[in-house]
């Protein structure tokens, strides 16, 4: 419900509507069993279901084709361009827009929502349902527990504060930017991705040599080149103020340690009992060996006396760059020769045993250094891309918010493309 703050914030000429005001058309996809009627023939209709629907558009992996017939007999919910779509179960609210290639497609599950585009911009009300106030709209009126619904009874009656058209555009218009400056930073971080990637390829397996280095890479099993391979404490957590962090396999992410993740705590005194073997020290490296399987993190400026569960393996190497090994243990072979050492037991896993098997190729510490410090560079020009994204994203967020409900004007300037 709507604080009298929000209220008076409402700009005097947005007029309060119900979606069912708004649109010329909301009903549903097919709802029923349609599996009899897919087709792999060339004329098939493409068949959008709600896993091929995206915050950004659609993921057409595992798209589906139904028989023209199928479609036709179905004839109310073949697809024009800039329908709105909204996922009635499952991810409740997720909503995108037609676009021209999906025109005369048909469609399973999902609401569809023709807007009148004299009083209602269907790029306006996509970004009305990605806000907190749209999100909270939908929150209100989904039902379910085990498998959450949406029923489109229900959302006709949804009652929102609607800008004038040309109001509607001129939003839609400037998070419609921050959206385009959003995906193109989101393809820059995957083109360098895959350039730090084949860099990987040809530096990690010898294949393409550093300048000044000659000298042919050995085979060595983990175990020669280690001097501890151990996996975290047994230690029992409990629930103790100003505690000592036990992490888990799920606070590695993305090369590092999240250590504000809601860790369990142990005391003080049960961490003094704990054998000095399961401190973290700068350097080591942390193995996911449950769950993530695979997924690693280097221990570098370690100023925290924390300690890791059974689900992580903790390797400390012994005259060899930490650095390299963290860049080795990410690449494809390693991460191949892990997969066959996993366990196929109810848990799954990797035991220390076979982690301690596995052989790699390496070189000598100086090459190896040089190889680290390359693709450190690689890593750092992704973080920075990731950190601007994290900005681009809070802006956008707090834009969205304050736009779709008046709190702020919308940019009188800005010139809207017919």
């Amino acid at each position: 419900m709507k604080t009298n703050q929000e209220q008076q914030n409402i700009p005097e000429t947005w007029e309060e509507v119900t979606m069912n005001d708004a649109c010329e058309l909301m009903t549903n996809g097919f709802v029923g069993k349609a599996v009899e009627n897919y087709t792999e023939e060339p004329n098939g209709v493409t068949y959008v279901q709600g896993y091929n629907v995206t915050d950004f558009g659609f993921n057409f992996n595992g798209i589906k084709k139904v028989t023209p017939e199928f479609s036709t007999k179905n004839s109310k919910s073949i697809l024009k361009e800039k329908d709105l779509l909204i996922v009635q179960t499952g991810e409740v609210g997720l909503t995108t827009i037609v676009p021209p290639k999906l025109v005369g497609a048909n469609c399973h599950a999902l609401i569809i929502t023709r807007l009148k585009k004299q009083i209602a911009s269907p790029e306006y009300f996509l970004q009305y349902f990605r806000s907190l106030e749209g999100k909270r709209q939908i929150r209100r009126i989904k039902t379910g527990s085990t498998m959450e619904h949406v029923n489109v009874g229900d959302l006709k009656k949804v009652k929102l504060h609607l800008p004038p058209i040309s109001e509607q555009k001129r939003i839609a218009a400037v998070l419609g930017a921050w959206d385009h400056s959003i995906k193109s930073l989101k393809r820059k971080i995957e083109i360098k991705k895959e350039i730090k990637k084949g860099l990987m390829q040809e530096l990690l397996t010898s294949k393409t040599r550093l300048p000044g280095f000659n000298n042919p890479w050995k085979i060595y099993k983990l175990t020669q080149i280690t001097s501890l391979i151990k996996d975290g404490t047994h230690a029992t957590h409990m629930n103790v103020k100003n505690g000592i962090p036990l992490l888990s396999a799920k606070d590695i992410v993305d090369g590092n340690v999240i250590t504000n993740n809601d860790p369990r705590l142990i005391s003080q005194t049960e961490f003094e009992q704990i054998h000095k073997s399961y401190r973290i020290q700068n350097g080591d490296l942390l193995l996911c060996l449950v769950g993530s399987i695979g997924r690693v993190a280097l221990t570098k400026d370690y100023k925290n006396n924390y300690t890791f569960q059974r689900s992580v393996g903790i390797l400390r190497f012994k005259n060899q760059s930490p650095e390299f090994f963290f860049q080795l243990m990410q690449a494809s072979n390693f991460q191949k020769q892990l997969k066959q050492r996993e366990s196929r037991g109810a848990q799954g896993g990797v035991y220390l045993g076979e982690l301690g098997k596995i052989n790699i190729k390496i070189p000598e510490f100086e090459e190896q250094s040089a190889i680290a410090e390359i693709l450190d560079v690689a890593d750092k020009e992704i973080y920075r891309l990731k950190q601007k994204l994290t900005i681009l994203k809070d802006q956008k967020k707090y834009l969205l918010n304050k736009l779709v409900t008046g709190a702020i004007p919308t940019p009188e300037s800005l010139s809207i493309s017919k």
